[in-house]
């Protein structure tokens, strides 16, 4: 068992971490809300929305889709983002398995938000109850919910936020498919392994 000072020096580099990472958060989420957009996206609020926050080894924060009605936001979907630290380490045949990653996961229904954890996706790129589909994963009953992964290596400031998470994320939420969404940006995103690996 480890030590008294072990357990909490391991603690205290924790909490330095996430302060590190806080500004990374942030600059996410102004992106993504940012004014002027075709797709209208917001941090949650009132009294069924989820807490945002550290749930290890995963850093969420939770928004609505909106669409204005007569001048009055309804909600039309749900997005979850989430940084992933690790994942569950099952094996080493993904490349992007020990990497910290943004993962980012919609559903069209309001208020039906992602529970990310170690598992999404796992070290080998697996999460249960999905198929992989071009750059992301789709839950097999029900294609309409999906996840995309991008590395926080690749996320160097406003301008790479924008190109490789926030721009083809808005366009898949609008319908574009997943490969149009994100063509080109190959190099700077974490894609799913083959179906035949699973």
């Amino acid at each position: 068992m480890p030590s008294g000072n072990a357990i909490w020096q391991s603690a205290q580099d924790m909490l330095d971490l996430m302060a590190e990472l806080d500004p990374l958060c942030q600059a996410i989420e102004a992106e993504l809300t940012r004014d002027g957009q075709e797709i209208l996206i917001r941090a949650c609020t009132g009294e069924d929305a989820p807490q945002s926050g550290p749930s290890f080894p995963v850093l969420v924060r939770y928004f609505d889709q909106l669409e204005m009605r007569r001048e009055k936001p309804r909600r039309r979907g749900s997005l979850t983002i989430g940084l992933q630290m690790t994942g569950s380490d099952v094996g080493t045949d993904w490349p992007h398995g020990r990497s910290a990653k943004i993962v980012a996961a919609y559903s069209p229904r309001p208020a039906d938000w992602w529970q990310l954890d170690a598992d999404t996706p796992n070290s080998v790129g697996e999460i249960e109850g999905t198929t992989p589909s071009g750059p992301r994963w789709e839950v097999e009953d029900d294609p309409a919910q999906w996840f995309f992964a991008v590395p926080v290596d690749a996320l160097t400031g406003p301008e790479a936020i924008r190109r490789l998470l926030v721009d083809p994320l808005l366009a898949m939420i609008g319908g574009t498919d997943g490969a149009t969404a994100c063509a080109g940006l190959e190099a700077g995103i974490c894609h799913p392994p083959p179906p035949a690996q699973f």
